[in-house]
């Protein structure tokens, strides 16, 4: 076991190494069962499927739908959908004030919201004067707010993920996100590989009295 000292005698590579040797025994990651790729294989197969429909639906609805319809129960779409995206307000504004991670979800939740209200704001505005509120209050209200709630949402994510690299004993430049892997620990080498047998030199040394 290292004491204070002996860590603090330590050079920023060295602790690096031991925090990168420790996740591999205190660092609950999962595994690459078949099971996770069997699962894995149908969320992949299911989200082609749902681009694969959706293209030509949007197709049949630019061909089909008309320019003008009167649509039903107005004012139950519209204020439902207001009391959604102010029960997502909410829950980012707790979740903020109790700094918990489900502000991350929340916020990106609350901004796609203001964007789509923007645009279906704009896009059903009956009259000039109607279209001029909807602009305004996407220009100023909406798209702003929306524009922080997103940024909000990245720098908590990096933020998330350097820490977990850190603890990781990673600490190279943050990489953009469709670089990073979904967990930052690298699996334990299997055994018997030439990495494995650097992983077990390792555990030595831990186990070794400082000097002995």
């Amino acid at each position: 076991m290292y004491d204070d000292d002996e860590l603090r005698s330590m050079s920023e590579h060295e602790r690096q190494e031991l925090a990168r040797r420790l996740a591999h025994y205190t660092a609950a990651l999962p595994r690459d069962t078949p099971v996770t790729r069997r699962r894995r294989r149908r969320f992949l197969n299911l989200m082609v499927l749902c681009c694969l429909v959706l293209i030509p639906w949007i197709a049949l609805l630019a061909i089909k739908l008309p320019r003008h319809y009167v649509a039903g129960h107005w004012d139950a779409a519209w204020v439902g959908f207001d009391v959604g995206l102010l029960a997502w307000l909410l829950l980012t504004a707790w979740a903020a004030w109790r700094r918990r991670q489900i502000v991350i979800l929340a916020a990106l939740v609350t901004a796609t919201l203001l964007v789509t209200d923007a645009w279906f704001d704009v896009l059903t505005a009956r009259t000039h004067r109607d279209l001029l509120i909807s602009a305004g209050s996407a220009i100023f209200i909406e798209l702003p707010l929306a524009a922080i709630l997103f940024w909000v949402t990245r720098r908590l994510l990096h933020a998330t993920t350097r820490s977990a690299r850190r603890m990781a004993g990673n600490e190279e430049l943050d990489p953009p996100f469709w670089k990073v892997p979904l967990f930052f620990v690298d699996p334990e080498p299997d055994a018997g590989s030439e990495d494995a047998g650097s992983e077990r030199s390792g555990q030595e040394t831990l186990r070794s009295e400082p000097g002995g």
